[in-house]
């Protein structure tokens, strides 16, 4: 996925410009993106830690450290599948690569989301987690994740314009993700025996890596890591392909 001058510069254009839009909206304007998710965490901090008695000390900073980058993975998917049909307007109007629709909607949702693992960053060094030289692996978490994002977003936002019915699918999904991906248990609690075949989730071991480095501080599974990478370069390549192959498709559908 290469973009010319000409799109790079369109791109970094709307993400900039629905970045202020949004902000502008809201009376608190970019305050929404430090408040929103410190509003979110305590949320979750007070039905799971306060009234369910969460089942370790710790277990406010386990649960928001597999929230956050949860989070990250569902805005993004779920914004980027519409992200094509929700500019029919342009599409019908001019040529433009239907790519860019996807990396405008996971690029704008990966800035908002810097807040988000401010605030947990923020939140471990208040429960004695503090920053220690393996905090730079998060980089090759970030990364990997990130291209993972977009080759998930790009699969969406190709086929939902095909079968606007499977949007629903793909939200039903998601929310499934957020239950089978051990945001609220450790996947030492899954029996010995099915441990390996739940990280193959790709979310469920993100999730376990993050708290690996941030927590329990140990090094990520690079091996895995980088199959993952690898795998999700390859997905990302198929999703590509396949919206350019129907680029000129897409305003036949949408008119």
């Amino acid at each position: 996925m290469i973009f010319n001058t000409k799109l790079r510069a369109f791109v970094l254009y709307k993400v900039s410009t629905s970045l202020r839009s949004e902000a502008s909206t809201y009376y608190l304007s970019y305050l929404w993106w430090i408040v929103e998710p410190i509003l979110i965490m305590l949320m979750f901090y007070f039905v799971f830690v306060v009234l369910l008695r969460g089942r370790s000390e710790n277990y406010n900073v386990f649960l928001l450290t597999g929230i956050v980058p949860m989070q990250w993975f569902q805005k993004s998917v779920s914004g980027s599948m519409t992200s094509i049909t929700q500019n029919k307007g342009l599409i019908l109007q001019v040529y433009i690569d239907k790519r860019v629709f996807p990396t405008i909607t996971v690029l704008v949702d990966s800035f908002k989301q810097q807040f988000s693992f401010l605030a947990l960053f923020a939140l471990l060094f208040l429960n004695g987690h503090y920053v220690s030289i393996l905090w730079l692996q998060l980089f090759a978490l970030f990364i990997t994740q990130m291209v993972w994002i977009f080759s998930i977003a790009f699969l969406v936002a190709a086929v939902v314009p095909l079968l606007p019915d499977l949007k629903f699918l793909v939200s039903i999904g998601l929310q499934g993700m957020f239950f089978v991906s051990g945001v609220f248990f450790s996947y030492t609690e899954i029996p010995v025996e099915y441990q390996q075949i739940f990280l193959l989730n790709p979310m469920a071991f993100l999730l376990k890596s993050y708290r690996d480095i941030l927590i329990e501080g140990i090094s990520v599974d690079w091996h895995h890591l980088g199959a993952l990478f690898l795998i999700s370069l390859i997905l990302l390549f198929i999703g590509s392909s396949l919206i350019k192959k129907l680029d000129h498709q897409y305003p036949r559908m949408l008119s």
